[in-house]
């Protein structure tokens, strides 16, 4: 598990322990069920998009983020690209 930080409103963390004690769980375990909740996907076609990804991230295991991160960019600017050239 990693550690991370957000920002809350006021009211959103008021919830979260009202939420947390009502259900007798901490508030890092109401977040991560939440985080969980909406990470799921929400049609076919958003769970055929994860699982392409997945297995594109398998074929490049050996590549590290940073290498993956240029690679998206470039194919970012690429599909920019092409939606210009059609204008």
């Amino acid at each position: 598990m990693k550690k991370t930080t957000i920002y809350l409103k006021e009211e959103e963390l008021g919830q979260l322990k009202k939420k947390a004690f009502l259900t007798n769980k901490s508030i890092a375990e109401i977040i991560r069920m939440g985080i969980h909740l909406v990470t799921q996907p929400s049609s076919e076609k958003e769970e055929k998009a994860l699982k392409t990804l997945e297995d594109i991230r398998r074929q490049f295991n050996d590549v590290s983020e940073s290498q993956i991160k240029n690679l998206v960019d470039s194919a970012k600017k690429a599909v920019r690209r092409e939606k210009k050239s059609r204008r």
